[in-house]
């Protein structure tokens, strides 16, 4: 727990309010699971899926609907990845929605996932959610990676290298390891806050993007399918920082579109050490937009945001990934990406992405300056 605090900044009771909300759906594998967390990955969904959950209930979608649609085991990733975004989406537009609904016409066939219920009244707006999870090549490369993450990892302070998305475990011999774990403590050593016994790796895929974007674009025409030609409609496509968000704006061939989807927001949440936050996007590209600048607007921090932002997009999505942490002689495995989920709670940004073995706080200076002015 005290790890889960200081890297996201969700503190003990609201950890437990989550848990305690989580067990109170009676769903006996999420109880199982994310109920009783193991990793800071179990603990964000936990907390966020009961959060969203008691979020939609306010604003008038039955709860009796959401637990549903959460006992299928099988499709809990997308689940969460549903109710998250429809959660981010419906508390964006607060100040106009009045009410929301689920699956509204689903009797008839072709449905939106969400239906937000404007205050001026109809057309209201209707939004089909779609979340793009890792593919089997990727996934392919998190397992091949993770057993090497071992022999990476440092003492203290973060070491992430990269790799082509069908090459094999990074090899360098002990010399070459021990030359990184030494510069990965100094840096933590002049890291402003550092925590003192966290340390991390990270293999990072190089070559997913043009296939990440091709997936995401295949997700909208999925999605406008069940979009209803009465409402205003968007397309919901939940973030994982596969590509950047102009790439994929910029492959989507809006001839093929009908005139009554506006456009497409990701929406998704990004950890960027050493920010203890979960921050969370939503981002528009309305008809027809190629975005080159993503304009931020934050009721938070909008330096920050706008930082967070930029370092996500110029980064990779995909990267193998181990956290440890010490404290009283003890080592306790905080995260482990190794493939086994498809789709993940939040982007993990331990540093600037960059060309050779990185080391926490060497590259990106600016963000770490404006974290510790906050």
């Amino acid at each position: 727990m005290p790890w889960v605090e200081v890297l996201t900044g969700l503190d003990v009771a609201r950890v437990e309010g989550g848990l305690a909300s989580v067990a109170g759906l009676k769903v006996d594998y999420l109880s199982a699971g994310i109920g009783r967390p193991e990793t800071l990955d179990d603990v964000v969904r936990a907390v966020l899926l009961a959060e969203d959950i008691d979020e939609l209930v306010r604003r008038g979608a039955p709860r009796n609907k959401l637990v549903a649609k959460l006992r299928d085991q099988a499709q809990f990733e997308a689940t969460w990845a549903e109710i998250r975004c429809m959660s981010l989406l419906a508390q964006d537009r607060s100040d106009s929605v009045v009410g929301i609904e689920l699956e509204k016409d689903k009797a008839m066939g072709a449905h939106p996932d969400l239906r937000l219920l404007l205050r001026q009244g109809p057309p209201h707006t209707s939004i089909e959610v779609k979340a793009v999870g890792m593919s089997d090549r990727e996934v392919a490369f998190c397992r091949r990676m993770a057993p090497s993450l071992h022999g990476i990892i440092p003492p203290l302070g973060f070491v992430g290298i990269h790799a082509p998305i069908d090459g094999e475990p990074p090899k360098a011999p002990f010399a070459e390891r021990t030359r990184w774990h030494v510069e990965a403590a100094e840096r933590a050593r002049i890291f402003p806050h550092y925590p003192l016994g966290l340390s991390g790796a990270c293999v990072v895929a190089r070559g997913t993007e043009e296939h990440y974007v091709r997936r995401a674009a295949a997700r909208v025409e999925e999605a406008i399918k069940q979009l209803p030609a009465k409402d205003y409609c968007w397309v919901g496509l939940y973030w994982t920082s596969g590509a950047p968000v102009r790439h994929v704006a910029t492959a989507l061939d809006w001839s093929r579109i009908p005139e009554h989807v506006l456009g497409v927001v990701f929406s998704g949440c990004v950890l960027a050490f050493p920010h203890p936050n979960i921050d969370c996007f939503n981002i528009p590209v309305p008809r027809g937009a190629v975005r080159s600048a993503l304009l931020v607007d934050s009721q938070y921090n909008a330096t920050i945001a706008s930082l967070v932002l930029d370092r996500a997009e110029e980064s990779a999505g995909v990267r193998a990934a181990l956290l440890r942490g010490r404290t009283e002689g003890k080592t306790t495995r905080i995260l482990r990406r190794d493939g086994s989920e498809r789709i993940l709670p939040f982007n993990l940004l331990l540093d600037r992405d960059a060309v050779g073995p990185t080391f926490a706080g060497r590259s990106d200076r600016s963000f770490i300056r404006a974290v510790d002015r906050s």
